[in-house]
């Protein structure tokens, strides 16, 4: 059976249920705790999935092969090379269609949607309505443990497109407004001189 995307950037839950058996499902979750000084830590989400995730779910690490090991600050883009390997281990093929879903309130789901959409041009990728909390709402049915085995993908993502900026280039920058999504009160605490605030919470339905 073949099937096509929406063209939204979003799929309801409702959708995903109708063609999970024809979709690459991935799991982006994060876990956040409070560290002493109030601030939040953040770390892999892989033992979130494995107490509870979406059926035939696979795991894509934010702080494995969906960031650059070696970069400085976290979540730093992985290169080409190192995304699609990540994908391929995932079972994803060029063909493939994913829908990404987080267990928080969907930011992470989207940051791998824009890696791929967005940066590398891979355009079969959308993210789940509402995430977790609406899939379990609305369809209820999850699972627990590792991820089932999957076939190694073929998928070749392209080089990347020029949508991402370094420090340096931010810091020069004269001409374009910035833009800070944090939460209001980080953002009060500290930002970067000019910029203004979009709290990405207060854009979500």
């Amino acid at each position: 059976m073949s099937i096509s995307l929406p063209s939204s950037p979003v799929v309801s839950a409702q959708w995903l249920a109708e063609h999970a058996q024809h979709v690459v499902v991935l799991d982006c979750s994060v876990a956040r705790s409070a560290e002493s000084s109030s601030k939040k830590a953040f770390s892999s989400g892989y033992d979130t999935f494995l107490q509870q995730h979406l059926p035939n779910a696979q795991f894509a690490d934010l702080f494995g092969g969906f960031s650059a090991p070696q970069g400085r600050f976290p979540f730093t883009a992985p290169d080409a090379r190192q995304l699609t390997e990540a994908l391929r281990l995932l079972g994803v093929n060029q063909h493939s269609l994913i829908v990404t879903y987080d267990q928080l309130n969907g930011a992470y789901a989207a940051r791998v949607w824009y890696l791929l959409a967005g940066v590398y041009g891979w355009r079969n990728v959308r993210v789940l309505d509402g995430g977790y909390a609406r899939w379990v709402e609305t369809q209820g049915s999850i699972e627990t443990g590792p991820a089932h085995s999957a076939d190694y993908g073929d998928i070749q993502l392209d080089a990347a497109r020029p949508l991402l900026r370094t420090t340096k280039q931010v810091e020069q920058n004269t001409q374009h407004p910035l833009v800070c999504a944090l939460r209001r009160d980080p953002f009060h605490q500290a930002h970067i001189p000019g910029s203004i605030n979009l709290p990405y919470p207060e854009l979500l339905n």
